[in-house]
């Protein structure tokens, strides 16, 4: 991994983005056409979500959406050298005053968003909002492609924890307001999740943000991601929940998976389709 690291990510990463978006479609025909990356998978994904697709708009989809992956890949790989004024240009937020209006009440705040489009650009806004924003991550099993993954993603102020231990630095006293990131579009362990209706399919889901809203009376704000240009994000924040407490059982998860649904069938092809999302089912774990 080092030498990979050092001999082709970090002399990817300075190359000017007209080639690193050549070498992207690339990539693109290797995942595609080459090597057929979890294409068994991904047609599985759509003609279950999108029983009454076309065949020819399916096609079209899973056409798009190694093209996104593609994107994805190498603009991860251009972060390793990312300046702060390519970082800015990268990733807009639209109307900061939704943080910056809690921020002022010193509202700590749940952001739910999805893995849609290059979600990852939102670790690049840490300084256009108020909050000290917080990133939780799966870390990687190298040790080295970690460190480096995580320095990337965090040095313009984003601060990255792990999925394993964020719990304890929610509870950490702090004396500014934060704001915690949650991708709530994983498969959760078949032993604390709970089912809902999501693209058509009986869905475990990931209940963690709803919980620690109403356990710490954190604002939930949807986080909306979306390619405006080649490389260029924005994203547009609306609050959902101001009063989590006052909410029935489910109701946040159920809302924020609604929104994360929208995005999806509004442009069903910059969702991670490849992510095995189905893995546990319903049916089976009643038996």
């Amino acid at each position: 991994m080092i030498l990979l690291y050092y001999l082709v990510l970090l002399p990817i990463s300075i190359l000017p983005s007209s080639l690193q978006y050549g070498l992207a479609r690339v990539l693109k025909f290797i995942l595609k056409t080459l090597v057929a990356y979890r294409r068994n998978l991904i047609r599985s994904n759509l003609e279950l979500c999108f029983p009454e697709m076309e065949e020819e708009k399916r096609k079209k989809v899973l056409d798009a959406f190694y093209w996104n992956l593609s994107q994805v890949i190498l603009e991860s790989i251009s972060a390793f050298s990312l300046t702060e004024k390519e970082a800015a240009l990268r990733c807009h937020v639209k109307n900061p005053e939704v943080l910056n209006e809690l921020f002022a009440q010193n509202r700590d705040v749940i952001i739910t968003g999805g893995h849609y489009a290059n979600w990852e650009a939102i670790t690049l806004t840490a300084n256009q909002v108020n909050h000290d924003l917080y990133a939780l991550y799966k870390p990687l099993k190298n040790a080295f492609m970690d460190e480096k993954v995580t320095v990337s993603r965090s040095k313009f102020g984003v601060k990255m924890i792990s999925i394993k231990d964020y719990r304890q630095h929610i509870e950490k006293y702090h004396e500014t307001p934060r704001a915690f990131i949650f991708g709530i579009d994983q498969s959760p362990r078949k032993d604390s999740g709970e089912w809902i209706r999501f693209l058509n399919r009986d869905t475990m889901v990931f209940t963690g943000p709803e919980r620690l809203a109403k356990k710490y009376n954190m604002a939930v704000v949807t986080g909306r991601l979306v390619r405006v240009g080649r490389g260029q994000y924005e994203i547009e924040y609306e609050l959902l929940f101001d009063r989590p407490n006052d909410t029935k059982t489910l109701e946040i998860t159920k809302r924020t998976m609604e929104d994360v649904q929208m995005m999806i069938v509004n442009k069903p092809s910059d969702w991670l389709w490849s992510h095995n999302r189905w893995k546990h089912s319903k049916y089976l774990e009643a038996q």
